[in-house]
């Protein structure tokens, strides 16, 4: 699987590793992927256990020339059907030498996440993640609840009760973040602003990664059906929301991060129709941990806004709460995985326009698939009272290893 590795600074996003928020210069964004084996890899099934059988010509087991000749073509399939399940793990193999070369598994923040430019292992891993989000949709989680969401004037009354709950749960839901007016300026924003970052990778004016990141399960294609949109911060639009936002919210996030606090992220999810359910992640790790023993981070608070409502074929967002303090039971092999996520309850966002999730970015969580014919658009930015992310080059860290 692979994982985005972002140093976060310049136009597109704000820095983490600044004291002041205010004045960005705009500078390059670097982004790297590791690559570790993935435990649902195409399996090799003898052919024998799928042929059809054949009907002999007698009793004798005489065959006719037609019959000879229906063996010929069913060996040479049988030929063939090898070669390429061979080709199939050779390459899930390079993949998973590739992650473990360098001693311990490769650190990875979030299992299937790339970028248009990862070549053919990246292909092959976001196939891969694919096919293990549905599996996690069909067997894993099973009673789904709506995600634990206070009024808005039990946040303004209340901010710090409604604080140590998002504390506690790693996840909440905050209505009416923006008026719908806004929503809807930013939003048309958005659209624009995509159009023209677009606009700019086909035409060579901008590499990929100076306009969108890597995003967990993002389609097929140059750009996918999934997007992590940049945005800039010096935009007028971008400006209003977020002053806006931080403004109405300040009860509940003042508590949590302080009024010192950072902006690590500023972007936005799109999501097309057909774009599919994501594998559950988590974004960052818990720090320490056995490869970061000295490192540490105060929590980073993901908040997804809503654009438009957000209707249940679209696709909202699923959490697993709880999850986001230890993730010792989450870095094992994945037959194990499948046994902690089966174990945990489970809620989504259910967002309307201006609507917020605030989570803690270790929480579990995915994106569902958006079955619908409109594109959803989710505004989102993350802040932290810790102004600078402890590992290097902006890594992630681990939130699994080799099965």
């Amino acid at each position: 699987c692979t994982t985005r590795q972002r140093h976060f600074s310049g136009y597109w996003t704000q820095p983490s590793c600044v004291r002041e928020t205010t004045n960005i210069n705009p500078a390059e964004e670097t982004v790297s992927l590791h690559f570790r084996g993935c435990c649902e890899a195409l399996q090799a099934r003898p052919y024998s256990a799928v042929r059809p059988s054949l009907a002999l010509g007698c009793r004798c087991h005489r065959r006719t020339p037609s019959q000879r000749h229906t063996r010929q073509h069913f060996a040479t399939l049988t030929a063939r059907r090898h070669r390429r399940e061979a080709m199939q793990l050779t390459l899930l193999v390079l993949a998973a030498s590739a992650a473990t070369s360098n001693g311990l598994a490769a650190p990875v923040a979030n299992p299937g996440a790339t970028t248009s430019q990862g070549g053919l292992f990246a292909a092959v891993a976001a196939k891969n993640a694919e096919m293990l989000a549905v599996k996690e949709g069909k067997k894993l989680i099973k009673d789904v609840k709506k995600l634990p969401a206070a009024p808005f004037s039990m946040m303004t009354e209340k901010g710090p009760t409604l604080a140590k709950l998002l504390e506690r749960e790693g996840c909440v839901g905050v209505p009416e973040a923006l008026t719908p007016e806004t929503a809807a300026t930013l939003r048309a924003f958005v659209e624009d602003r995509r159009d023209v970052a677009m606009a700019e990778v086909e035409e060579g004016g901008a590499p990929f990664e100076s306009r969108f990141g890597g995003v967990n399960c993002r389609g097929k294609g140059v750009f996918g059906t999934r997007q992590d949109l940049y945005q800039p911060v010096d935009a007028p639009e971008v400006r209003a929301a977020l002053s806006e936002f931080f403004e109405r919210l300040r009860p509940l996030l003042e508590p949590l991060v302080g009024l010192d606090a950072t902006l690590h992220e500023i972007s936005s999810l799109v999501a097309d129709p057909g774009a599919p359910r994501q594998c559950i992640h988590a974004d960052t790790i818990v720090l320490p941990c056995p490869q970061y023993p000295s490192a540490s981070m105060e929590p980073l608070y993901t908040c997804f806004i809503a654009l438009q409502d957000v209707d249940d074929d679209m696709g909202h967002t699923l959490f697993l709460p709880q999850t986001h303090t230890d993730h010792t039971l989450w870095n094992v092999r994945r037959q194990d995985q499948e046994t902690y996520i089966s174990s945990r309850k489970a809620v989504q966002s259910n967002l309307q326009t201006g609507d917020v999730a605030i989570f803690d970015s270790r929480v579990l969580h995915c994106g569902l698939g958006n079955t619908s014919n409109k594109r959803r658009i989710l505004f989102y930015c993350t802040v932290s009272a810790q102004h600078a992310w402890p590992l290097p080059d902006g890594l992630h860290g681990l939130n699994s290893v080799l099965p």
